[in-house]
């Protein structure tokens, strides 16, 4: 049997134990709350770079190739596909030669279809494919909102 100095070591080394690792879990926990701090920072400046626009309404003429074509879009933010192509071109053809649009993530609008992809954004890149004749869109043209 244990004598009572024997039981008195073993709860001095649990406890001495118990010291360590309650210092280690808060080590964790201080190393923890830091990496979700910086990375609430990392996440709010992503979105802010993807929520502002990152170049002005600019007045450049741009032709769509018959094909496959990548074009940049600076025109203002949310504004309705089939409304951003028809004043870029003034014209409801054009969109209606596109089989498809797509942006950097592989969302999509499809002329008839829809689709998830309905406003364009400023300053992102879309991938399109044009199965008729080239045809010239200038994003400076959609200076309002104003729809067909």
């Amino acid at each position: 049997m244990a004598t009572l100095e024997q039981v008195k070591a073993t709860v001095d080394k649990v406890d001495q134990d118990l010291g360590f690792v309650t210092a280690d879990l808060a080590n964790i926990s201080d190393e923890l709350q830091a990496s979700v701090s910086a990375l609430a920072g990392q996440i709010s400046a992503l979105n802010a770079s993807v929520v502002e626009p990152v170049a002005g309404i600019e007045s450049v003429p741009y032709t769509i190739t018959e094909g496959y074509n990548m074009i940049g879009y600076t025109g203002p933010n949310g504004v309705n596909i089939e409304d951003a192509f028809f004043l870029a071109t003034g014209s409801s053809t054009a969109l209606n030669q596109l089989q498809i649009i797509k942006d950097q993530s592989g969302i999509f609008y499809a002329p008839g279809f829809g689709g998830p992809l309905t406003t364009l954004v400023n300053g992102r890149g879309y991938f399109l494919r044009n199965d008729g004749p080239a045809f010239v869109v200038n994003w400076g043209s959609i200076s309002t909102l104003e729809t067909r």
